[in-house]
């Protein structure tokens, strides 16, 4: 079960660090592989520095990472400039102005709160007995032109619609 917005635990956020980028290096994208892997953190601040030190230097997927910090108000109002969003709990309110900026787009859209997955975030994250799990929703995948490996879709829940 995912804490209540503003409970996260530094714990959570440092086993959510480590998780993301094995599962973001079995995703593949349309385009030049050459170029960075941009991360777009919407909300996010539970990671503190946790991500940035996990995705220090490293490489996804043969592509050197990005990342970069967005609060709601400078998401919503400048154009799209990433290749991966993780969007933090505490957002589900504007989810639908979210994903319209994603909608048709070659970017992974992953989540971190109770039911996203359900509500069109491609790659939702959850605790589970102090575990992250992971639910996949394959159809938004392949909607905007990413592929899956299947290993990935092998352990994970696999949500339909």
């Amino acid at each position: 079960m995912v804490s209540p917005p503003g409970q996260e635990s530094l714990e959570e956020y440092q086993a959510l660090a480590k998780f993301m980028k094995p599962v973001i290096a079995l995703v593949t994208w349309p385009g030049n592989p050459d170029t960075p892997l941009r991360i777009g953190i919407l909300g996010g601040i539970g990671f503190g520095t946790e991500l940035d030190i996990v995705m220090n230097k490293a490489t996804v997927g043969g592509r050197k990472v990005r990342i970069r910090y967005y609060t709601t108000s400078t998401f919503l109002q400048e154009p799209p400039d990433y290749d991966v969003l993780f969007i933090d709990q505490g957002q589900e309110d504007r989810l639908p102005a979210i994903l319209a900026k994603t909608h048709g787009k070659p970017i992974l859209t992953l989540g971190y709160a109770e039911g996203l997955a359900r509500k069109g975030v491609m790659v939702n994250f959850y605790m589970e007995s102090g575990r992250v799990r992971f639910e996949i929703n394959p159809a938004r995948v392949k909607e905007v032109g990413l592929s899956v490996s299947s290993h990935l879709l092998k352990i994970a829940r696999i949500i339909e619609g």
